[in-house]
Order: structure tokens, then C-alpha cells, then sequence
């Protein structure tokens, strides 16, 4: 299964939401789970809690020092700025906490990164054994401030005694801080008329290279569509 889009999201916290999805290619069918949205993608660790079947508590919520034991393993300078990198894990066996690394600026307290990992002991999602996220900030100069550029979700599974796996990447650009123009209402995706797009549009466009396996995956699936055809 493989899935790509390019999306202009519109928010407008606490509530509203939408994305407009400019470009689209799908091929296969995912049975176990996907993201199909940047809503359902959207991860923030600045949250208390992330929910994956059951709240998962952040490594920097209100409660946190209840649940993890922390770990200083060094730091280092980013555009002059000072990061510290700190191991997290939970402090209780089967606790629903994260097991990992975060990266947390030294003078505004902010993520630089994370990498984080829950497993199917904590996991309350049919056939996932592991749980992995990725994220990375850049800073930003007109905000003064640290975003997400960029997010890397992996998994491990099984079934019927066959390991899968996969991956899902967003990348994320051009922040624009103005007062939203979109008019929300219920709805919270489109997708543009022209938005399927050929290979040639991703290939000049795809901010993170295909494998080799997903290269494979997809001459397959273009494969049995002419076949059928």
C-alpha cells in the first residue's frame, strides 16, 4: 500500500480544521491501519496525553514525572542554540508511557526532536507491536519559535506468524500565521478535482525519496491495474 499528498491545511485552534488536498496517488489497499489525513496524522507531544487505542502520556505532560525516569545524555549547539538530548522511560513496567529520546531546547524549553517508541504492551491497536515516531523542528524567525518540519510514524506488526511493516512521512512547510481566510464549517477535507497526479508530478516533487521496496510495491500494483484492465 502506498499513499501520497500534498495538502494546504487550514486551523484555527481549539476546534477548526481543514485540508484542501491539492495532489493524490494511492495504490493497493491498506488493512491494517493508515493516515489518510493530516488530521488523523497530526501528532503534538505538547499534548498531556496521545491517543492510540488508549492515552498515551507525553514525556512532558502535567503528570509526567509521575510515569517517567529521565536521563541527561549530553548536548549540543543548532544555529547557536543550545539542545539538550534526554532519554525518557516509564518508570513502572506497562505503564502507558513512551520509550525513548527527546530533544528540548535549552533557553525556550521547546521540542528540536523526539524519537519515540511504544510497544504491544502498551499498544492498544489489533496486530501492532511497535509504535514509532519521529519528529523534528526548525526554527522559525518570524515566530521566534520551533515547528514541526518534519514526522516519520513506523510500525511493526504481525499476523498469522508474518511480520509487516511501514512507515507514513509528513513533511511540513510555509507556515503562514495570518488570520485564516478559509470559512470553516463541518466539513474538514476536499480534495481538488485535478489533485490525481503521474509519477513525473512526485518524482520532481517528493521531499523524501521512495524505497526500493516501495518503488517495487508500486510497479507491482501499476502492474496488476493493466493486467485487469
Amino acid at each position: 500500500y502506498l499513499s501520497e499528498t500534498i495538502s494546504t491545511i487550514h486551523v484555527a485552534p481549539p476546534d477548526h480544521f481543514f485540508e484542501e488536498i491539492t495532489a493524490s496517488k494511492v495504490s493497493g489497499n491498506s488493512f491494517l491501519f493508515s493516515f489518510n489525513s493530516a488530521e488523523q496524522a497530526e501528532t503534538s507531544f505538547y499534548e498531556n496525553t496521545i491517543e492510540l487505542g488508549y492515552p498515551i502520556i507525553s514525556p512532558i505532560a502535567r503528570n509526567a514525572l509521575d510515569f517517567y525516569e529521565y536521563r541527561f545524555e549530553g548536548d549540543f549547539h543548532q544555529n547557536n542554540r543550545l539542545i539538550n538530548k534526554i532519554s525518557v522511560k516509564p518508570k513502572r513496567p506497562n505503564s502507558r508511557v513512551w520509550t525513548g529520546t527527546i530533544y528540548i531546547t535549552e533557553d525556550s524549553a521547546e521540542f528540536y526532536g523526539v524519537d519515540l517508541t511504544v510497544d504491544s504492551s502498551v499498544l492498544q491497536i489489533p496486530f501492532i507491536d511497535e509504535y514509532r515516531i519521529r519528529q523534528t523542528f526548525l526554527f522559525n524567525e518570524i515566530q521566534d519559535a520551533w515547528l514541526k518540519s518534519l514526522q516519520e510514524i513506523t510500525f511493526k506488526a504481525t499476523i498469522l506468524k508474518h511480520h509487516l511493516g511501514g512507515r507514513f512521512i509528513a513533511h511540513y512547510k510555509e507556515y503562514q500565521f495570518e488570520k485564516p481566510s478559509h470559512q470553516f464549517t463541518r466539513e474538514r477535507m476536499r480534495m481538488l478535482p485535478d489533485a490525481i497526479k503521474t509519477e513525473d508530478f512526485w518524482e520532481e516533487r517528493r521531499p523524501v525519496a521512495l524505497t526500493k521496496l516501495e518503488i517495487e510495491d508500486y510497479e507491482r500494483q501499476i502492474e496488476s491495474i493493466s493486467i485487469a484492465k
